[in-house]
């Protein structure tokens, strides 16, 4: 797994208290974004707006989730 990735997609889920997550749909699926450890959040940013966002892919049991390091919409 390459250190940092880029993927462009459709916000389409969002944590609904703190916005500290959400998932992102792309061409090839549906893919969690956790955006705790880099200090962001999405609360404001509507359901269906398209996003880039950079980051590491890790594992959260036996989902695959991406740890956020930056966002651009």
């Amino acid at each position: 797994t390459p250190s940092k990735v880029t993927i462009s997609g459709v916000l389409v889920e969002k944590c609904p208290v703190a916005g500290c997550w959400f998932r992102l749909k792309d061409e090839s699926g549906m893919l969690k974004v956790d955006t705790k450890a880099a200090g962001f959040v999405v609360v404001d940013v509507p359901l269906r707006t398209k996003l880039t966002v950079t980051g590491k892919v890790s594992s959260e049991g036996q989902e695959i989730i991406l740890e956020a390091a930056g966002l651009r919409y």
